[in-house]
């Protein structure tokens, strides 16, 4: 691959580092490897509604206790979260935040005034759709700071200790903050105090930024551009190294251990091992994907959406270990651990499903603000 056209300017001065790893070519790089690809059908979403009518009969279609109650009352999901004491805390369009023990069968919920549009890795952070954007702490419902610098949000992540959050605007600058002065005590109402913190520690301008960003590591941010690469920059380091180039637009990108997946708009998903800057000699050819890494026992594990199905895999092989459709094209996938349920974005319901059997063990939807839990014979499972 050749150089990327990229410039970043860091503190006043041009400060970064290109690697690109050898076989990132726009074509996949097979390697000797087993190559999975999904069935030619003509429409993935019908073969996907025959499958899961025939699994799970007629329920399992829209409107039946699988997936339940008509879409169009479905208010969309725009980010989930999986915390580590084993919470899923979940997003709304109509600015409902629920946080749901699956384990303890409890259900919390928050309504905010505006969209969520992003969740923080512990849950505790939420970025909003007001305008300007604003970063609320959920416990209280505090305003941390209002991006009043940002005009528009193009992405946002956050590093998975929090300890950074990262925010790209549609001139192509990144914006970090740290912890330190989002949570810094509030002194009082002097004008100095809330324009210091609505200040990013600093900025870097790129040629090129796009959505979606992901916080890896400490220090480390992943970003794409317009032509599929997904870049990992090091803030601490000063380095910006390309990562993978796919074709397409990036959709998905997760991180968990030493791997990165990444799929794009055209199909493909691609898996990197981080420490030694390869590529795993497997690649999959789907018809429209999310990806997400799952930390196990000994290696991560793939977990992937690939029109109407789900399946978990082999992060060093691709070998599948369990599929099952849904009646649905996926919308995303969350998952943190083997230890936790994988959960399934399609038509405005989470799906919560076993990563040992791929076994249905609930569904969430946000229902006109009110917030469902049904299990997979349609009883509630929202105490009462």
């Amino acid at each position: 691959m050749s150089r990327p056209k990229l410039s970043a300017a860091l503190w006043g001065c041009a400060v970064f580092a290109v690697a690109l790893l050898s076989g990132c070519g726009t074509s996949p790089d097979h390697r000797g490897g087993p190559v999975a690809t999904s069935a030619s059908v003509e429409d993935p979403r019908e073969s996907a509604r025959a499958k899961a009518e025939a699994e799970f009969g007629p329920s399992a279609l829209p409107g039946g206790d699988f997936w339940p109650g008509p879409s169009a009352e479905r208010v969309a999901v725009t980010d989930a979260v999986w915390t580590r004491g084993g919470e899923l805390v979940v997003g709304y369009a109509d600015g409902l935040v629920a946080r749901v023990s699956p384990e303890r069968r409890e259900v919390k919920l928050l309504r905010l005034k505006a969209p969520v549009q992003q969740l923080s890795p512990t849950g505790e952070l939420a970025l909003v759709a007001t305008e300007p954007p604003s970063l609320l702490h959920l416990t209280n419902g505090e305003i941390l700071l209002n991006l009043n610098q940002v005009q528009v949000v193009e992405g946002s992540a956050f590093t998975p200790d929090g300890a950074l959050w990262f925010v790209a605007d549609n001139a192509n600058q990144i914006h970090v903050w740290s912890r330190e002065r989002l949570m810094a005590p509030r002194t009082g109402e002097d004008i100095r105090d809330v324009l210091r913190r609505e200040l990013p520690d600093y900025s870097a301008t790129f040629e090129s930024v796009k959505a979606p960003l992901l916080g890896g590591g400490v220090s480390q941010l992943m970003f794409s551009d317009t032509d599929g690469t997904i870049y990992r920059w090091d803030t601490k380091e000063q380095e910006i190294w390309a990562i993978v180039r796919l074709p397409g637009v990036i959709q998905s990108v997760s991180i968990a251990s030493a791997f990165i997946a990444v799929t794009s708009d055209k199909g493909q998903m691609r898996l990197i091992e981080q420490s030694a800057n390869t590529l795993l000699p497997w690649t999959y050819k789907a018809t429209g994907s999310w990806v997400a890494l799952l930390i196990g026992d000994a290696e991560p594990v793939v977990a992937l959406v690939d029109g109407g199905e789900l399946s978990l895999r082999e992060s060093a092989t691709g070998a599948q270990r369990w599929s099952r459709p849904f009646p649905s094209t996926g919308c995303g996938v969350f998952a943190r651990s083997v230890k936790q349920p994988i959960a399934l974005c399609a038509d405005g319901v989470l799906a919560l499903i076993d990563p040992t059997s791929g076994a249905l063990q609930s569904t969430l939807q946000n229902r006109g603000g009110q917030l469902i839990w049904l299990d997979p014979d349609g009883a509630s499972l929202i105490p009462r």
